[in-house]
């Protein structure tokens, strides 16, 4: 198989934006963006839903407590 010329490759492929480009080091190869499944996505939302509800009900039960013995005491 032939490949083409040096000249060629470089008259016919983009200029380089970056240095990293230009010199197509590890930070040019990483990926820019990475997506979440959707299974980590509703783990997560679960994780924050349970949170959420344990941090709301500690503050009902917290003025509820207090509420009670204000009023009983």
């Amino acid at each position: 198989m032939r490949y083409p010329s040096k000249t060629l490759i470089k008259n016919i492929t983009p200029l380089a934006r970056t240095l990293s480009e230009a010199n197509r080091d590890a930070r040019y190869a990483c990926a820019i963006q990475t997506f979440k499944s959707d299974v980590k996505l509703t783990m997560e939302f679960i994780e924050g839903a349970v949170l959420g509800a344990l941090i709301v009900g500690a503050g009902i039960a917290g003025v509820g407590g207090l509420i009670y013995f204000f009023l009983k005491g």
